[in-house]
Order: C-alpha cells, then sequence, then structure tokens
C-alpha cells in the first residue's frame, strides 16, 4: 500500500513538472527567438525599418559612445534611447544589468539580439560589416 502511494506521488510529481515545462517553453516560443518581449509600440520605427534600442541610465558614461557607433554604422536604421531609470518595466522586460544593453529589433519589434556592454556592440557591427562584404 505504501509503495503505490509513493508511486502515485511521484507521478504526480512528473506529471507537474511536465506541464511547468511545457508551459515555460510556449511561453518562450511565443516571446521570440531570444525569448524576450517585442519592442513597445513606441520605440519601434513607423517606417519599417529595423531598430535598435539603447537601453540607458543617466550615469552611463558609453552610451553616447554607442548611440553614435550605432547611427555611423547603421545609417538606414532606427536608433533610439531608452532611460531604464524612468521607465523601469523595460529593465525587467529585457533583464537589463548594465548599460549600455542595446537590442536589435526587426521592423515587427521582434528582438532579435541583445547585446550587452561597448564591446559587444563593436563585435556585432563589425561581424555585420564583414558579412556585408
Amino acid at each position: 500500500m505504501i509503495r503505490l502511494v509513493v508511486l502515485l506521488a511521484l507521478a504526480l510529481v512528473v506529471v507537474a513538472v511536465t506541464a511547468w515545462y511545457r508551459q515555460r517553453s510556449a511561453t518562450d516560443v511565443a516571446r521570440g527567438a531570444t525569448a524576450l518581449p517585442r519592442l513597445p509600440d513606441d520605440l519601434r520605427d513607423t517606417h519599417g525599418r529595423s531598430t535598435w534600442v539603447i537601453l540607458t541610465t543617466p550615469w552611463c558614461t558609453s552610451c553616447d559612445q554607442v548611440h553614435r557607433m550605432l547611427t555611423e554604422a547603421r545609417a538606414d536604421d532606427h536608433v533610439v534611447e531608452a532611460d531604464v531609470t524612468r521607465r523601469t518595466s523595460l529593465a525587467d522586460d529585457y533583464e537589463v544589468r548594465r548599460a549600455p544593453t542595446v537590442l536589435l529589433a526587426d521592423a515587427a519589434g521582434n528582438v532579435l539580439d541583445r547585446l550587452v556592454g561597448v564591446e559587444a556592440v563593436q563585435a556585432a557591427l563589425r561581424s555585420d560589416s564583414t558579412a556585408a562584404a
């Protein structure tokens, strides 16, 4: 009798964990390839261009440099800054732990890439230029 109870308890645990995992996976698929939510409408470009969002803070010393790099290297794309101290939901949604955190999104607002720090942005721009060559 005790064995039956233990087996039933284990079966219930397996079912619960499986259900949780499936729900989590479905949520990640719905959020996109990077498992991050789409950009809010006010950050997306209205002309169908790719968007670079620089998630910044008032004390970020390299955010202006990143903004210049992106506008020079990707002149056809939309580049925008958002202060995560004023829009804390962005910090939560896009897992910002350091400024600058840069998001690259397609015209629909789907986040394609998340870059943290100047070095990551430089590397992405370098690989983008070598891919275009």
